[in-house]
C-alpha cells in the first residue's frame, strides 16, 4: 500500500501520511496528538454529558424563575456541540442566538464572556475587529463548566441584563456544586 516503503513507515510499524512523511506531533484547537511508538496516536478528555447538561438548564430555569426573568439556557461540551437549550416561556426570541453564541464563545476560548471585556477594550485592533467575528460574545452570561481543573462545557444565558444572565448562569453552577470561574 501507498507509503509503506518509507522508511520512517518501516521503522514505526504505522503506515505514513499521503505525503509519505512519518506521523509528527502536532496541535489543534484543544488535542496535543503524538507519536509514541505502540500507544494509541489520541488522549483520553472529559467531556459533559447529557444528564449534568439537563440538570444545568433544570437549575438555571429555577434560578432564573426566582428572578423573575425569563431566560433561553444553553449547554455545549467542549467540542462546542450543543448538549442541551431551553426556551423559558416569554424570553425574548433573540435571546436564543445570544445564550447559544455565548457558550460557543466560551467552549471557543476557554474564559467567561465578560472577561473579554477587560480584555479588548484598550486594544483598539481587538475591539474593532472583535465585532466582525461572527458568534463571539463580549458580555456576560457565559462561563466554563469545569471538572478537576479542565473544560468539559460551557454554559450560555441570556434574556436579561447581562448582569441578569450572570447571576442565572452562577447560580446554576452553583447549584450543583461547580466552580464558577
Amino acid at each position: 500500500g501507498e507509503g509503506h516503503d518509507h522508511p520512517a513507515t518501516r521503522e514505526s510499524g504505522r503506515r505514513a501520511h499521503a505525503n509519505h512523511l512519518p506521523l509528527k506531533t502536532f496541535a489543534s484547537r484543544s488535542t496535543v496528538v503524538h507519536e509514541t511508538g505502540n500507544r494509541p496516536l489520541s488522549i483520553v478528555k472529559r467531556s459533559i454529558d447529557a444528564a449534568l447538561a439537563q440538570r444545568l438548564v433544570d437549575a438555571a430555569i429555577e434560578v432564573a424563575r426566582a428572578g423573575g426573568k425569563p431566560m433561553c439556557i444553553a449547554i455545549m461540551n467542549e467540542a462546542r456541540q450543543l448538549k442541551a437549550y431551553h426556551a423559558m416561556d416569554g424570553a425574548p426570541f433573540v435571546s436564543e442566538d445570544i445564550a447559544i453564541n455565548k457558550a460557543w464563545t466560551v467552549a471557543s476560548f476557554g474564559i467567561p464572556t465578560h472577561a473579554w471585556w477587560d480584555f479588548i477594550k484598550e486594544d483598539g485592533p481587538l475591539l474593532h475587529g472583535v465585532v466582525h467575528t461572527p458568534r463571539v460574545v463580549v458580555y456576560g452570561g457565559g462561563y466554563p463548566i469545569m471538572e478537576d481543573g479542565q473544560m468539559i462545557g460551557a454554559i450560555g444565558v441570556s434574556g436579561g441584563h447581562y448582569t441578569d444572565d450572570m447571576g442565572v448562569a452562577r447560580g446554576a453552577l452553583e447549584a450543583l456544586g461547580l466552580p464558577v470561574g
